[in-house]
């Protein structure tokens, strides 16, 4: 909100907002460039501060710093970290957790790299997006389209996180063909979301 208003706000009120997120940054590290790999909660305050400050600031050294951040958080391993896992999974707390965290640090990474595409220099990779479509379809399937099973669901009551995150997949159709490995991919992200959306 503080960035949308940056125009309207006067000095002091915005010079204010500015602290608050240096502060939150320093604290979280934001500024490491050592620091590459963010965890879910990491993904989402990134997104809500370091993305809106850099944007505002106009800081590019900000603004790579936090694209490198998403692309390498979004990186599939085969450990207990919270990571995308090869097969589309989501962990955290060392385990499958798709009800809560990864999907909403997912669709924070799928808006950042739908934003950053306007930036040539900034634009997330194919390697990216093609992981994002690994996890986005792996949550469709595991939900059933939009509940999915409580053995899922980590410590949290939800079995409906899909419809909290269905902007996630309208970043992703959104996407231009060419950010994709083939057409066939550009395709399956647009029938994903248009599933998601139908009238059933």
């Amino acid at each position: 909100a503080t960035y949308l208003l940056r125009d309207d706000l006067n000095e002091t009120i915005f010079a204010q907002a500015k602290d608050t997120c240096e502060y939150i940054m320093e604290e979280l590290q934001f500024g490491n460039s050592s620091r590459l790999h963010l965890n879910a909660d990491g993904i989402r305050v990134a997104s809500n501060f370091a993305l809106p400050y850099a944007l505002a600031t106009r800081d590019e050294k900000k603004l790579e710093l936090f694209r490198n951040q998403t692309v390498h958080s979004m990186e599939v391993e085969s450990n207990a970290q919270d990571t995308i896992k090869p097969d589309g999974m989501g962990f955290h707390h060392q385990g499958a957790y798709m009800s809560a965290y990864s999907p909403f640090a997912v669709k924070e990474a799928a808006f950042s790299c739908w934003l950053l595409n306007e930036f040539p220099s900034l634009s997330c990779p194919s390697s990216t997006i093609a992981k994002l479509q690994l996890y986005f379809n792996t949550l469709q399937v595991v939900s059933h389209k939009y509940e999915m099973h409580k053995a899922l669901w980590g410590r949290t009551e939800s079995k409906q996180s899909i419809l909290n995150v269905l902007l996630g997949y309208a970043y992703l159709a959104s996407y231009p063909n060419d950010k994709f490995e083939n057409e066939n991919k550009a395709y399956a992200s647009k029938e994903m979301f248009i599933r998601l959306v139908d009238d059933d």
